[in-house]
């Protein structure tokens, strides 16, 4: 079955989620790359539960890399997030992966899973799924998940470019004596050579910075729907009204009611917004 799932940072986007034509809840947690809002450990109940009284299944972004001092409690925090309920949950170091668990388990490293070879060895491995990355042109992505069935796509979304596991906000913050940077969200930097804004996040294991352009995947959907891809996700993190026209217009498409017309007012509605096609048209090596 195919699943549209929306990744939820919040209380406010899962409760909008909720009440929109989603199949899944992803929450992104604390220990999770991906995403630039993010659910603290005390709010993870209060989700887990808020999206089952929806009647919503519940997957968990777990997808940052451990230390080897911190891998053990990981391992433990992973299963007591499957038994409060999450149905899967998304990892990306392969310390988690236990014979007990990886059948719940969707095997995310960001931007590694690049060709058919590498997705066909995580499914082999046992993993529910494998995500592939974002970052190929869209004629790489589709013979992907032309060849390996079950696989996961992000469809929408700011993704992430750099991942560090230095806190680089702090250590600018020090050398540059500007005060109190490491605790905003609203931070962004720009490229010598560039003039578009990349946001940039710190938390505790480190730094994440994001694509200047918000990925859609609106026409690129309506040839991989056929295919047989387990999760198409959505990142929309502009607000709860954004989101939930994101999450309406992928549900025609998928459901194959959608037109021409559809797509034009969406994108009349939201033009404010670096919306892009990304890296679907640019060859990975030119």
């Amino acid at each position: 079955m195919k699943k549209l799932c929306a990744a939820c940072g919040s209380l406010n986007e899962i409760r909008a989620a909720c009440a929109c034509e989603c199949d899944e809840i992803v929450l992104i947690g604390e220990d999770s790359i991906w995403g630039r809002k993010q659910l603290s450990a005390s709010e993870l109940p209060a989700a887990l539960d808020m999206a089952k009284e929806a009647g919503r299944p519940v997957s968990v972004l777990f997808d940052r890399l451990f230390s080897e001092d911190e891998i053990a409690d990981a391992q433990i925090l992973l299963r007591e997030m499957l038994r409060d309920g999450a149905e899967a949950v998304w990892v990306s170091d392969p310390g988690l992966m236990q014979e007990d668990v990886i059948a719940k388990l969707i095997y995310q490293p960001g931007m590694l899973v690049t060709d058919s070879a590498d997705a066909a060895f995580w499914m082999k491995c046992g993993c529910l799924s494998a995500a592939v990355s974002p970052l190929l042109t869209f004629e790489e992505l589709y013979e992907i998940v032309k060849k390996v069935p079950d696989l996961s796509v992000m469809i929408h979304g700011c993704f992430p470019m750099s991942v560090s596991g230095r806190k680089l906000i702090s250590a600018y913050e020090q050398e540059s004596g500007c005060a109190d940077l490491s605790g905003r969200s609203d931070l962004s930097l720009i490229e010598e050579k560039r003039s578009e804004r990349m946001p940039v996040k710190e938390n505790a294991w480190g730094t994440v910075i994001f694509n200047d352009r918000i990925q859609e995947s609106f026409e690129e959907v309506r040839r991989l729907r056929n295919e047989k891809i387990s999760r198409f996700v959505i990142f929309a993190e502009e607000g709860t009204e954004y989101l939930c026209d994101t999450i309406r217009l992928y549900r025609k498409i998928l459901d194959e009611k959608d037109s021409d017309e559809d797509l034009a007012a969406y994108r009349e509605r939201w033009q404010s917004l670096p919306l892009s096609k990304s890296y679907y048209m640019e060859k990975t090596i030119k």
